[in-house]
């Protein structure tokens, strides 16, 4: 006896091969926009508030030497740059409230003392330096 192996069995009826189930509908979910990318334009600083803490410093290595002149300057420039930041559309009013900190610094005693020398000078010059109490001896 031989026993030879069919190679085409025949299928047997209560036996089903395995399919997957079909695949259950997606839930209709609303079509996606694509991202959108929002570009934050950053607000352009002072060119005035700039100036401002530039002449601040200025007057600060200077000292009275310049008579003042930077630091005065970085006080009109600071307060003109804190009115046009009034707007919002520029930034800097840390810079311009730096300036117009270091020129005050500087511009008070700068302006006291030019004042002073101003001052004493006329004084000087009307007086001819003699003292007009005090008879000068021979």
């Amino acid at each position: 006896m031989t026993d030879s192996v069919n190679p085409d069995p025949e299928p047997d009826p209560s036996r089903v091969p395995y399919s997957p189930p079909p695949p259950y509908p997606s839930p209709p979910y609303p079509q996606q926009q694509p991202p959108q990318v929002i570009q934050i334009r950053e607000q352009p600083t002072s060119g005035l508030a700039i100036a401002s803490l530039v002449l601040g410093i200025l007057g600060l290595v200077s000292g009275c030497c310049s008579f003042g002149l930077p630091s005065i300057l970085a006080v009109v420039l600071g307060h003109i740059a804190l009115n046009e930041l009034k707007l919002g559309t520029k930034r800097g009013d840390g810079l311009a409230k730096a300036g117009l900190i270091m020129g005050y610094i500087v511009a008070i005693p700068a302006i006291l003392l030019s004042v002073w020398f101003v001052v004493l000078g006329g004084i000087g010059a009307i007086s001819d330096g003699v003292n007009p109490g005090v008879t000068p001896t021979p």
